[in-house]
């Protein structure tokens, strides 16, 4: 019953769906294991492509080339937002100084280490952390992200 209810509030309020919606701006990068060089490289162009989004915090959604969602997360600090936030994670869990403090993070470690070639991230600007959690969770639970292990296992 909830989860019907909750699908419901992801379309009523244009969160869902995520492709082709207005709401979600869409990047396409290559995602695969890469050098410290190609990593500055790729730090410059993550940065001229998230100047056009024009907002720094709300949700981020990972999808490959198959239209699989591999990740759902969120970047709310002013200072830096999604992107430093998806810089961070990718940087740490390449170099391996990426220090797990949960299951979460130890599925983004995998997700970062694994090559899928180009994806697609969607970010979905949001100003409001609570609503960014919740909203978060509600579309994790909806899309069951395949590196997101407790989301995995219910499937």
């Amino acid at each position: 019953m909830y989860e019907k209810g909750f699908r419901d509030f992801l379309y009523l309020n244009e969160i869902l769906p995520y492709k082709n919606n207005k709401n979600w701006k869409s990047l396409k990068v290559e995602h695969k294991i890469k050098t410290p060089e190609e990593q500055k490289s790729d730090k410059k162009n993550l940065t001229l492509q998230f100047e056009n989004v024009g907002f720094k915090t709300g949700l981020y959604l990972y999808e490959n080339n198959k239209g699989e969602v591999l990740y759902i997360g969120k970047g709310m600090n002013k200072n830096e937002g999604i992107l430093e936030r998806i810089k961070s994670y990718y940087q740490k869990a390449c170099n391996g100084d990426f220090k797990p403090k949960n299951q979460r993070h130890m599925d983004l470690i995998k997700l970062f280490r694994t090559n899928f070639g180009e994806i697609n991230i969607y970010v979905f600007h949001m100003d409001d952390d609570n609503e960014a959690i919740l909203i978060e969770e509600i579309l994790t639970r909806e899309l069951k992200p395949l590196y997101i292990q407790k989301y995995r296992q219910n499937t």
